[in-house]
């Protein structure tokens, strides 16, 4: 094989995998499908990054684009969010996003649940409530208080069954009435 010819088929299949990984790539971003912008505004992101997977009813339909911090205090964070144009007829006014985690410590994603039948579909650029997300910190805080409440609990029951040891003891060891001493 000539030289020409072998650098001809490595430039070949070097454009094949660089054409794959494009679609692959643009699959996962949703680039080559309809999508509309939605937002979601929530007190704490937990975590959350840019190109995060949007999951509806449990299905990757869209990926987080950008995450804006607010501009005062007293407002929220704000998910810009691209999905899939079929959802429009699930997701409505509605919707709740919630930030979840792949397990106990994996990746965070944004879970939207469908709207109710009556409530008008989402537009482009519309702004759904989000719920404010479970950290693994506050568990472990709600566990420690559930934990101090069982300790206190079993440590009643220690001394409620210690005192009636005593007592029963005490009942058991009383004065006698010893027939043999008075013979």
């Amino acid at each position: 094989m000539s030289r020409a010819f072998r650098l001809g088929v490595f430039i070949v299949i070097a454009l094949l995998i660089f054409a794959a990984g494009v679609f692959w790539i643009g699959n996962k971003q949703f680039l080559f499908h309809s999508t509309y912008r939605l937002n979601a505004e929530f007190q704490n992101v937990a975590g959350l990054n840019g190109g995060a997977e949007v999951r509806v009813g449990g299905i990757h339909e869209g990926t987080v684009r950008q995450i804006q911090l607010p501009v005062r205090p007293n407002e929220k964070v704000r998910v810009l969010m691209d999905l899939a144009g079929g959802t429009r007829n699930v997701i409505k006014k509605d919707s709740m996003a919630t930030i979840r985690s792949e397990g106990l410590v994996g990746d965070k994603f944004v879970e939207i649940s469908f709207g109710s039948e009556q409530s008008p579909k989402v537009s482009d650029d519309d702004t759904i409530q989000g719920e404010p997300p479970l950290q693994i910190s506050d568990l472990l805080n709600k566990t420690n208080e559930v934990l101090d409440s069982t300790k206190g609990a079993v440590e009643n029951v220690n001394d409620t069954n210690q005192q009636s040891q005593i007592h029963h003891h005490q009942n058991r060891s009383g004065p006698r009435n010893d027939r043999s001493s008075d013979q």
